[in-house]
């Protein structure tokens, strides 16, 4: 014997496939309001099934669609990214937002150089300070034995900055007649 099919289904399947500007001005028609209210609710409690049943059949994909691959697996050691505070390495978590800083004090200083009004001065300051934490890593290094290179080249491109700014300022200083000589 066959199943007698869902009429409230095959109702709420009727009303889904209808243009939306038609079932619109269906179900404000005289026609279904004169539907009893009990019949009325089974069929848009069945169409809130339906929508259910669509919404998982866009969910389910086979596994072979989908890639559950943990992060771990495919990034074994995921590639350090630069500091923007000090210049050193950055440890890059499998997932989400990438870091920024190696350290809270690394967040901190750059707060807080962010927060100042920029002046040459403060600049430099913060130049000196990266000229200083690279030297400082690349001690470390050398005295743990391991490649010292990364620091020391951040410590050179920080002394280049600085001694481009030094540059830029002497040169756009006006002439005093009482330059100091240098010796």
């Amino acid at each position: 014997m066959a199943a007698e099919p869902d009429y409230d289904m095959v109702a709420a399947r009727i009303l889904r496939r209808m243009r939306p500007e038609i079932a619109q001005e269906f179900l404000a028609s005289p026609e279904w309001q004169a539907i009893p209210a009990d019949l009325r609710e089974r069929i848009y409690v069945a169409d809130a099934r339906w929508e259910e049943i669509e919404r998982r059949a866009r969910l389910d994909t086979s596994p072979a669609e989908r890639d559950e691959t943990p992060v771990a697996a495919t990034q074994a050691d995921p590639e350090p990214g630069e500091c923007e505070g000090c210049g050193g390495p950055v440890q890059r978590a499998g997932t989400g937002r990438p870091a920024r800083f190696c350290s809270q004090a690394c967040r901190q200083r750059a707060y807080r150089i962010r927060s100042t009004p920029t002046t040459a001065t403060s600049t430099a300051h913060h130049l000196a300070e990266r000229v200083a934490t690279s030297a400082r890593r690349a001690a470390d290094a050398i005295t743990a034995r391991t490649d010292a290179g990364p620091d020391l080249g951040r410590a050179r491109a920080a002394l280049a900055e600085l001694a481009a700014m030094r540059d830029e300022t002497t040169a756009t200083e006006p002439a005093t007649g009482h330059e100091r000589s240098r010796q």
